[in-house]
Protein backbone atom coordinates (compact mmCIF):
# COMPACT_ATOMS: atom_id res chain seq x y z
CA UNK A 1 0.00 0.00 0.00
CA UNK A 2 1.23 3.44 -1.07
CA UNK A 3 0.22 6.68 1.14
CA UNK A 4 1.49 10.07 0.01
CA UNK A 5 3.68 7.88 -2.61
CA UNK A 6 5.36 6.24 -0.04
CA UNK A 7 5.36 2.41 0.71
CA UNK A 8 3.39 1.63 3.47
CA UNK A 9 3.72 -1.43 5.59
CA UNK A 10 0.28 -3.21 6.80
CA UNK A 11 -1.35 -6.27 7.32
CA UNK A 12 -4.52 -6.64 5.91
CA UNK A 13 -6.24 -5.36 3.05
CA UNK A 14 -9.23 -3.68 1.97
CA UNK A 15 -12.32 -5.13 0.52
CA UNK A 16 -12.13 -5.09 -3.25
CA UNK A 17 -14.53 -3.51 -5.40
CA UNK A 18 -17.80 -5.99 -5.95
CA UNK A 19 -16.93 -7.98 -3.16
CA UNK A 20 -19.26 -8.11 -0.29
CA UNK A 21 -18.28 -6.51 2.80
CA UNK A 22 -17.43 -8.81 5.76
CA UNK A 23 -18.88 -9.03 8.37
CA UNK A 24 -18.09 -7.62 11.82
CA UNK A 25 -18.75 -6.96 15.63
CA UNK A 26 -17.34 -4.04 16.83
CA UNK A 27 -17.80 -1.38 20.13
CA UNK A 28 -20.56 1.69 19.34
CA UNK A 29 -20.05 4.88 21.28
CA UNK A 30 -22.71 3.37 24.31
CA UNK A 31 -20.03 0.57 24.49
CA UNK A 32 -23.12 -1.58 22.87
CA UNK A 33 -21.79 -4.39 20.55
CA UNK A 34 -22.60 -3.09 16.89
CA UNK A 35 -22.71 -5.63 13.69
CA UNK A 36 -23.07 -5.75 10.06
CA UNK A 37 -26.90 -6.45 10.66
CA UNK A 38 -27.35 -3.30 12.35
CA UNK A 39 -26.95 -1.67 9.45
CA UNK A 40 -29.09 -4.23 6.28
CA UNK A 41 -30.45 -1.89 4.17
CA UNK A 42 -28.91 0.57 4.70
CA UNK A 43 -25.69 2.55 2.25
CA UNK A 44 -22.40 2.64 4.06
CA UNK A 45 -19.36 4.82 3.98
CA UNK A 46 -16.88 3.66 6.20
CA UNK A 47 -13.88 5.55 7.13
CA UNK A 48 -10.98 3.35 8.54
CA UNK A 49 -8.94 5.86 10.91
CA UNK A 50 -6.15 6.50 13.42
CA UNK A 51 -9.18 8.25 15.73
CA UNK A 52 -10.57 11.19 16.14
CA UNK A 53 -7.43 12.60 18.44
CA UNK A 54 -5.61 12.73 15.08
CA UNK A 55 -6.04 15.96 13.79
CA UNK A 56 -6.02 14.86 10.43
CA UNK A 57 -8.56 11.65 11.16
CA UNK A 58 -10.67 14.65 12.42
CA UNK A 59 -10.81 16.67 9.57
CA UNK A 60 -11.51 14.26 7.11
CA UNK A 61 -14.32 12.94 9.65
CA UNK A 62 -16.05 16.12 9.15
CA UNK A 63 -15.88 16.44 5.36
CA UNK A 64 -16.78 12.87 5.27
CA UNK A 65 -19.99 13.72 7.32
CA UNK A 66 -20.46 16.63 5.16
CA UNK A 67 -20.50 14.81 2.24
CA UNK A 68 -22.93 12.01 3.62
CA UNK A 69 -25.15 14.62 5.30
CA UNK A 70 -28.70 14.64 3.38
CA UNK A 71 -28.05 11.56 1.32
CA UNK A 72 -31.15 9.39 1.66
CA UNK A 73 -30.23 6.22 3.96
CA UNK A 74 -26.37 6.96 4.14
CA UNK A 75 -24.44 6.44 7.03
CA UNK A 76 -21.09 7.28 7.89
CA UNK A 77 -19.50 4.86 10.24
CA UNK A 78 -15.74 5.70 11.22
CA UNK A 79 -13.86 2.82 12.86
CA UNK A 80 -10.59 3.17 14.55
CA UNK A 81 -8.85 1.79 17.41
CA UNK A 82 -10.01 4.42 19.71
CA UNK A 83 -11.81 4.40 23.37
CA UNK A 84 -16.05 4.94 22.99
CA UNK A 85 -15.61 7.62 25.50
CA UNK A 86 -13.35 9.26 22.96
CA UNK A 87 -15.62 9.23 20.26
CA UNK A 88 -18.05 11.00 22.34
CA UNK A 89 -16.16 13.26 23.55
CA UNK A 90 -15.42 13.87 19.75
CA UNK A 91 -19.06 13.81 18.91
CA UNK A 92 -20.03 16.43 21.76
CA UNK A 93 -17.10 18.85 20.71
CA UNK A 94 -17.74 18.66 17.09
CA UNK A 95 -21.60 19.04 17.37
CA UNK A 96 -21.62 15.89 14.13
CA UNK A 97 -24.56 14.81 13.35
CA UNK A 98 -25.98 11.20 11.90
CA UNK A 99 -22.50 9.44 11.89
CA UNK A 100 -21.96 6.40 13.83
CA UNK A 101 -18.23 5.69 15.09
CA UNK A 102 -17.13 2.02 16.32
CA UNK A 103 -14.44 1.00 18.32
CA UNK A 104 -12.07 -1.70 17.91
CA UNK A 105 -10.26 -3.19 20.71
CA UNK A 106 -6.23 -3.31 20.38
CA UNK A 107 -6.06 -7.28 20.82
CA UNK A 108 -8.88 -7.54 18.08
CA UNK A 109 -7.75 -8.65 14.64
CA UNK A 110 -9.26 -6.68 12.18
CA UNK A 111 -9.71 -7.91 7.71
CA UNK A 112 -8.40 -4.39 7.45
CA UNK A 113 -5.25 -2.89 6.91
CA UNK A 114 -2.92 -1.89 10.25
CA UNK A 115 -0.06 -0.51 10.09
CA UNK A 116 2.27 -3.36 10.79
CA UNK A 117 5.46 -0.71 11.18
CA UNK A 118 6.66 2.70 12.60
CA UNK A 119 4.47 5.51 14.84
CA UNK A 120 1.41 4.26 13.57
CA UNK A 121 2.20 0.61 14.19
CA UNK A 122 -1.54 -1.44 14.98
CA UNK A 123 -3.80 1.86 13.93
CA UNK A 124 -6.19 1.58 10.98
CA UNK A 125 -4.81 2.16 7.44
CA UNK A 126 -6.54 5.16 6.38
CA UNK A 127 -9.03 4.77 3.70
CA UNK A 128 -13.07 5.03 2.90
CA UNK A 129 -14.87 2.06 1.84
CA UNK A 130 -18.23 2.61 0.10
CA UNK A 131 -20.70 -0.13 0.69
CA UNK A 132 -24.54 0.14 -0.97
CA UNK A 133 -27.99 -1.52 0.77
CA UNK A 134 -26.81 -4.85 -0.53
CA UNK A 135 -23.59 -4.86 1.79
CA UNK A 136 -21.63 -4.78 -2.19
CA UNK A 137 -18.35 -2.56 -1.63
CA UNK A 138 -18.70 0.01 -4.34
CA UNK A 139 -15.72 1.94 -4.13
CA UNK A 140 -12.18 2.22 -2.03
CA UNK A 141 -10.33 5.26 -1.64
CA UNK A 142 -7.09 5.85 0.60
CA UNK A 143 -7.72 8.86 2.36
CA UNK A 144 -4.80 11.14 3.38
CA UNK A 145 -5.99 14.51 3.26
CA UNK A 146 -9.52 16.23 3.22
CA UNK A 147 -8.92 16.19 -0.78
CA UNK A 148 -9.26 11.97 -1.06
CA UNK A 149 -13.16 13.18 -1.09
CA UNK A 150 -12.54 15.99 -3.87
CA UNK A 151 -14.97 15.07 -7.07
CA UNK A 152 -16.22 11.53 -5.52
CA UNK A 153 -20.14 11.53 -6.69
CA UNK A 154 -21.60 9.61 -3.60
CA UNK A 155 -24.81 9.18 -5.05
CA UNK A 156 -23.03 7.80 -8.20
CA UNK A 157 -20.82 5.57 -5.73
CA UNK A 158 -24.06 3.67 -3.94
CA UNK A 159 -26.71 4.20 -6.54
CA UNK A 160 -28.16 0.38 -7.02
Amino acid sequence: MKIDGADVVTRGALPEQGTVFPSFALVATDDAVVTDADFDGRKKVFFFCAGPEHEASAKLIEAAAAVVDGQDNTVLIPVSRTAPVEWRRFLHQSRIEGIAPLSVGDDVEVPFPVFAAGPSRGALAPAFVFVDDRDEVRAVQLATDADSLAGLDLKKLLAV
